[in-house]
């Protein structure tokens, strides 16, 4: 894994499960480090420096004002600086430039794990990484001389804990130059993994995980698909199933403790919703139809439920979105990949059919992290979802195709 041959990740693991305060922390891991924060700079005000915020006048902080974080401000004042805290999740630009609308505010801080894949500062921000604020607490701690003994003891953990923190993210997230030559949660190596599970950090992990993978694919979808509309607001998707154009939306998650990220091109027939979608979670590679027609009985046992989806395809998609009809034997054909030389996958699926019932049928294909002539390889997810999408558009304007599924309400 990219950067994990620059830590001991043994020695940090140990040393964080040693840490009292780094247990009090696992509650609710953002909650917790705004709440240390808040009660810092209301104890000792000049440890706002940290953020390389000047302030020369008394100030109260706010928690949780209109869904900011941290807001500092004087009396009958206005905010003068809030502080959004990144720990859990990653910076996203829209909700950046959401809180510096309503917020008069003319400091804002984002103080985060992981380095905002965009430049904030030309969104009004300053950008401060976890690593950073330790290095500077720990730094104001060293000469400041005001600190009582039983609160050095407790900033003086808190930056240890932080330091070994964003170490372990630091490692985990080297960015590579390209997107395409990422491999994202795929690279975590089973000692990692049950490291990281030790001390409750590889839930944060694959969220972040799945958050930039979420984010690169929607940029490369804009990028690579400038006419398709993706992740419309809620006026623009009501006009777009309305005039029945096809868009494109994309999420990401934790599912059973696993990285998912989702990727969905609706079209609405009538007023029925119907979506091929490409969905990666752990190590399954997804395609997927989500349809009102389907009607799956979320009461009926597996083999009838194996009945009907075979029933359903043969009638509608005939394996032209899903894999093929012999995917559970171990492998199967795939023929719209120009991008990568093999045409043939493994598969661990033993049933022809997953499903989400009521409404909901994928097939999937094995992803991996080393080059094997049978597998999808971590660093091709992304050229394979944009390859999917430029297919599913394809099978979408086909009118033929839309309307075998229309058929199934009858």
């Amino acid at each position: 894994m990219a950067g994990s041959e620059r830590i001991d990740l043994i020695a940090i693991t140990e040393k964080l499960n040693r840490s009292p305060i780094f247990h009090m922390s696992l509650g609710s891991k953002e909650l917790f480090h705004s709440n240390f924060i808040a009660w810092l700079l209301m104890a000792y005000p000049d440890a706002v420096n940290c953020f390389d915020i000047d302030v020369t006048k008394p100030f109260s902080v706010i928690r949780e004002q209109h869904n900011i974080d941290l807001a500092l401000k004087r009396e009958c004042e206005p905010p003068f600086c809030i502080i959004e805290n990144k720990f859990k999740d990653i910076p996203r630009r829209a909700q950046l430039e959401r809180y510096a609308d309503k917020s008069p505010a003319h400091s804002r801080v984002l103080l985060t794990l992981v380095p905002a894949s965009f430049d904030v500062t030309q969104i009004g921000w300053q950008q401060v990484l976890y690593a950073d604020f330790a290095d500077r607490l720990n730094g104001w701690l060293n000469q400041n001389q005001n600190v009582s003994f039983r609160d050095r003891e407790f900033v003086a953990s808190y930056c240890e804990m932080t330091s070994a923190i964003a170490s372990i993210a630091d490692a985990v997230f080297v960015a590579p130059s390209q997107v395409r030559d990422k491999i994202y949660w795929f690279g975590l190596t089973d000692e990692w993994r049950s490291r990281l599970d030790e001390i409750r950090f590889l839930d944060t992990i694959s969220k972040h995980s799945a958050d930039e993978m979420q984010l690169d694919l929607e940029h490369a979808l804009r990028l690579g698909l400038p006419d398709l509309m993706v992740n419309p607001d809620e006026t623009q998707e009501k006009d777009l199933q309305r005039s029945g154009v096809t868009f494109c939306k994309t999420w990401s998650a934790l599912f059973n403790k696993q990285p998912c990220v989702t990727v969905e091109l609706h079209r609405w027939i009538a007023s029925n919703q119907f979506n091929l979608t490409i969905q990666i979670q752990g190590n399954q590679y997804r395609r997927l139809i989500d349809c009102d027609y389907f009607r799956i009985p979320r009461s009926q046992s597996a083999v009838r439920k194996k009945f009907d989806a075979r029933g359903i395809i043969e009638a509608s998609d005939d394996y032209r979105w899903l894999f093929g009809p012999d995917i559970h034997n171990g492998t199967v054909n795939i023929t719209t990949w120009s991008h990568i030389a093999s045409s043939k996958f493994r598969t661990s699926m033993r049933k022809l059919f997953g499903t989400y019932a009521p409404k909901a049928i994928y097939q999937y294909i094995t992803i991996s992290d080393t080059p094997t002539s049978d597998t999808l390889h971590a660093s091709k997810v992304t050229a394979s979802v944009i390859a999917d999408v430029r297919f599913g558009l394809e099978l979408l304007n086909d009118e033929q195709y839309v309307q075998s599924f229309a058929n199934l309400k009858q």
